[in-house]
């Protein structure tokens, strides 16, 4: 039964064991290769593996020649291709993943956003991005927090300071745990907000960062201006 290979190929990857797990789930292709999800696990397995992008596009390739116009496919082939730093080929993927607009894909949107924020430098298209990622994102309260304060980040880039402004405050509004947002939303408004109006908020939202996670990357800065 080449469900069990794959069974136990799904044990192994948990276990980081990526050499044993790729040997079983190759038995079960070598049985059955007809299966999408078959290839579909060898390629979440080559991903984790150093070195194993490529082939992992490869196993996406044969699955989406199975089932064609997978969105959900299609956005992994996209991830395999930019661990490649084929990063036009990613983006091509990932928006041809987003083109039905009757198709929800938040995880899509969201690795664009960072494509065209960190590689192409396009601060309004990647914060467009980022917006619709966390509209998409509704019951993740901690994804979309993150959306929308990577949202922020694009816009701080851009120059925009009131959409800034505003994606981090709708960040925390709504993840009010989610301390990476605490400490960027800070860092802004050290650097662009009033000395004045804005001094009580950085400290209220510093001492808050401390709070949640007191040894976290943050937190030294942090807690010198809760004081």
């Amino acid at each position: 039964n080449p469900e069990l290979f794959l069974v136990r190929g799904k044990r192994l990857l948990y276990e980081e064991n990526y050499g044993g797990a790729t040997a079983e789930i190759n038995t079960a292709l070598s049985m059955n290769g007809q299966r999408a999800h078959y290839h579909v696990e060898l390629a979440k397995v080559l991903m984790r593996k150093e070195g194993g992008e490529k082939e992992a596009e490869d196993a996406l390739r044969k699955a989406l020649s199975l089932v064609s116009d997978s969105p959900k496919l299609t956005g992994l082939l996209a991830q395999a291709l930019y661990k490649q730093k084929k990063v036009e080929d990613a983006i091509a993927q990932y928006e041809k993943a987003i083109r039905d607009p009757k198709v929800k894909n938040a995880e899509a949107r969201y690795a664009l956003g960072r494509i065209y924020r960190e590689d192409k430098k396009d601060y309004a298209r990647s914060a467009e991005f980022f917006g619709k990622a966390g509209q998409e994102f509704y019951g993740d309260s901690l994804m979309v927090a993150s959306s929308y304060d990577e949202q922020g980040l694009s816009l701080e880039a851009k120059g925009d300071k009131a959409g800034a402004r505003r994606a981090y405050e709708t960040a925390l509004n709504a993840e009010k745990e989610f301390e990476k947002a605490y400490c960027d939303y800070v860092r802004f408004l050290v650097k662009f907000g009033d000395p004045g109006k804005d001094r009580e908020l950085i400290k209220t939202l510093s001492a808050e960062y401390v709070k949640l996670t007191p040894r976290g990357e943050c937190a030294a800065e942090m807690s010198a201006l809760s004081k």
